[in-house]
């Protein structure tokens, strides 16, 4: 079962550590990707897309 967080806080860079910066840069990679595999990108699309590139990029870190 999936929960829901609601984590409201200003991240600053310095705020980061590794694993997030991880996250952030995979995140940006997987946009960049949708933009140029679809041109029709919307707001809609993008969350669930992100968070599935957060699920699964939190699965391969708890690996190592």
């Amino acid at each position: 079962m999936k929960t829901k967080t609601n984590i409201k806080r200003e991240i600053t860079k310095k705020d980061l550590d590794l694993c997030s910066l991880e996250i952030h840069d995979a995140l940006e990679s997987r946009i960049e990707r949708m933009k140029k595999e679809t041109s029709d990108i919307t707001t809609n699309h993008c969350p669930l897309t992100i968070h599935n590139g957060l699920e699964s990029r939190i699965e391969r870190i708890n690996k190592y």
